[in-house]
């Protein structure tokens, strides 16, 4: 596993991705101090948590690609309450 500190990663992030596609993985580390790992994801392996997620059936992997530009132009949603009033009721009921 090579290294790479926070400034190095900014300033060559392109290059480190390309590494990482690759199958490079790096040790980021902020002052000499290890603070992440940057590594490529493995095709079709799903966060533990998201495959339990998907096996109970309350999420499912999407099936095509997101379009952003239709996304973003769905309209915003409009509350008639005030969102303090909804906060408000959910800590009474706790």
């Amino acid at each position: 596993m090579k290294t790479s500190s926070v400034s190095s990663l900014k300033n060559h992030l392109s290059a480190r991705l390309k590494q990482v596609v690759a199958g490079e993985s790096f040790l980021i580390t902020d002052r000499n101090r290890a603070v992440a790992v940057l590594s490529p994801l493995v095709d079709g392996n799903l966060d533990a948590r998201l495959e339990g997620l998907t096996a109970e059936g309350l999420v499912r992997p999407g099936s095509r690609k997101l379009d952003l530009q239709a996304f973003l132009s769905l309209s915003k949603g409009r509350c008639e309450a005030p969102l303090s009033g909804a906060i408000q009721e959910d800590r009474e009921g706790r």
